[in-house]
């Protein structure tokens, strides 16, 4: 897990154990300082810290005002300068100055949710806001938006800046693919994950392309270098079916992540992934999960989320979906350029740049193993931006829509003849 993202789960298991916690985090600067701009830090009175914001008496001082705000149940600004005249001569006369909010944890369960959702969007590459009011007279006042995802404390609190509220970005942190997992591949790899990228590691040789030997690595891919930027690969996400702990489930149990970095499955408070139970459609399985989910059924239902197996669906990168205009929900149109098939499909996960769902390879007429199918080359991908609502859609819902958007658009007799010209607007407009 990223180190920001384990600073919220930290606080989120801080928060459940019913601890005298607080976080600090860096609001403004002035100068030179010798801490980060988003610097960010978690103290609890037991003597325990993760993060830091510089370090040094400084940080003492803002261990002990963060604590405070238990005495008073409520955030304050504390502000802080760093000069020759009031350091003296412990060193700390950068010059600048600095401002943090100090909030407590106080007990919650829908903070220690608030909590745990902001570190899953952080490790998922899943950029989003903090707001936190200023004024907790009717007590906390929190909310979290990564995605189509919300978290709230307290009442309606909008997310939006004011000068009643303090606010937070959810990093999107950024991703490095290193091609070859050599030596060299592998220390790029290991200083690139210490410096909070979302690192990605390629090699088309088993042997160095192994989870086991690159741990900080995100993902690990051991396929030929051309095949992995030009293919669909097989998502299982979403289907009940897709991991369960014998690894025999549609998908490999890799792809839902590690112990203490699952990304496919629900896990409980420890990070443990969570088990179907009877009532469930695959007891014994793991819950798996899309980014797309219906928000009116409690996160732990199956059922809640795009299922792989029966919904055909797209996944893109946040980056890339961002800089188009794209939202979870939004339909899209999908073809097979060596057979000419073709399927409407639904934005439902965010992830790695070429991967669609069983069915989708099932309409396609590809090979729909989510361990061993896909498709090398010649897919293309037509996606119509604020097209949908940000919910889960059934089959004919996705169906009408889609042929409605690409009437408009001109229909599929167009799109056939942008692709005999390989019109440009159709290969990188709307991606």
């Amino acid at each position: 897990m990223l180190p920001r993202a384990e600073l919220w789960a930290r606080a989120a298991a801080a928060v459940e154990a019913g601890k005298r916690a607080a976080l600090a985090t860096v609001s403004r600067t002035r100068g030179s300082l010798p801490m980060a701009h988003d610097a960010k830090m978690l103290v609890t009175a037991d003597g325990e810290r993760f993060g830091t914001v510089g370090g040094g008496c400084t940080e003492a001082d803002v261990t002990a005002q963060a604590l405070a705000t238990w005495e008073t149940k409520s955030p304050r600004v504390v502000k802080h300068t760093l000069n020759a005249d009031l350091a003296g001569d412990i060193g700390l006369s950068c010059g600048g100055t600095v401002e943090m909010f100090v909030e407590p944890l106080l007990p919650s369960d829908e903070l220690a949710q608030l909590c745990r959702g902001v570190a899953q969007a952080i490790d998922s590459r899943v950029a989003g806001t903090v707001t936190t009011g200023l004024d907790w007279t009717p007590g906390p006042q929190k909310v979290a938006t990564a995605g189509s995802k919300t978290w709230q404390v307290g009442s309606a609190l909008n997310p939006r800046p004011s000068a009643d509220s303090f606010v937070e970005t959810i990093p999107r942190l950024p991703r490095l693919i290193v091609f070859g997992a050599g030596h060299v591949g592998a220390e790029i790899a290991r200083a690139a994950a210490r410096c909070d990228f979302h690192v990605v590691v390629v090699d088309d040789r088993a042997d160095f392309a192994n989870a086991e030997r690159l741990p900080f690595a995100h993902e690990v891919i051991a396929e030929d270098f051309r095949a992995v930027l030009d293919r669909m690969t097989i998502d299982a996400d979403g289907a009940p079916n897709a991991y369960n702990p014998d690894d025999t489930g549609l998908d490999a149990l890799a792809n839902a992540g590690a112990p203490a970095h699952w990304d496919g499955v629900i896990t409980d408070r420890s990070g443990n992934p969570l088990i179907q139970q009877k009532s469930d459609p695959f007891p014994g399985y793991y819950i798996s999960c899309t980014s797309l989910s219906d928000e009116t059924k409690h996160f732990t239902d199956p059922t809640g989320y795009v299922d792989a197996s029966k919904i055909p669906y797209v996944v893109l990168p946040q980056d890339i979906a961002e800089r188009g205009g794209a939202k979870l929900g939004d339909f899209a149109v999908v073809m097979n350029l060596r057979n000419g098939k073709s399927s409407f499909a639904i934005y439902a996960d965010i992830g790695t740049l070429g991967e669609g769902s069983v069915a989708l390879a099932d309409a396609l007429g590809i090979w729909s193993d989510a361990r061993q199918g896909g498709a090398s080359d010649e897919i293309l991908y037509l996606l119509f931006p604020g097209s949908g609502n940000r919910k889960p859609r059934m089959m004919s819902e996705i169906q009408s829509e889609g042929e409605k958007l690409v009437y408009r658009w001109g229909g599929m007799k167009e799109l056939s003849s942008c692709l005999e010209r390989r019109d440009p607007a159709v290969e990188s407009g709307e991606f």
